[in-house]
């Protein structure tokens, strides 16, 4: 059985300090701005793939308000054998170039997804190295670096200071 997944990033990032109600989506919300505001939401995570997530969903959500942060999952990072530096560079341009023709801010985050329990070993090993990797590309972008996964990895990448 998997754990519950979230999100973690330490950068000082301006506009996201307060804690704020949110949810990540992978279905169009084209249209849904207003009942996402009304139901007291504040920000609302898209996937960085273009068959998820569109401009129009975008500059709708941050229409009423609603804070974007951007998710990044392509390919299948639910194993050791994704992860590696070069995999993390290859992935954070990626990611970085579908964020700005969405139109993501800068100075937002983008978090990378490790959507499996990973152990200590893998956590020390392959993700580490794919997270760093990934997180010199995205500030060197303009935007923030985080990850998107089980509690026991984000507490090891919070921990070194790499998220």
């Amino acid at each position: 059985m998997q754990s519950g997944r979230t999100c973690a990033g330490s950068e000082n990032i301006t506009g996201w300090q307060r804690r704020m109600k949110g949810f990540d989506v992978a279905t169009d919300t084209t249209g849904r701005a207003h009942d996402i505001q009304a139901g007291g939401y504040g920000a609302v995570g898209l996937y960085l793939r273009f068959d998820r997530t569109s401009v129009a969903m975008v500059e709708g959500l941050h229409s009423v308000g609603i804070k974007v942060f951007s998710i990044y999952e392509l390919g299948f990072p639910t194993s050791a054998k994704y992860f590696s530096a070069a995999q993390g560079e290859h992935d954070a341009i990626t990611a970085v170039s579908a964020a700005k023709t969405l139109g993501q801010p800068n100075k937002t985050p983008i978090f990378m997804a490790f959507d499996y329990d990973a152990s200590p070993f893998d956590i020390k090993g392959a993700c580490r190295d794919y997270m760093i990797a990934t997180r010199k590309v995205i500030l060197a972008s303009n935007y923030y670096a985080g990850a998107y996964g089980s509690g026991s990895l984000l507490k090891a990448f919070l921990d070194e200071g790499i998220v």
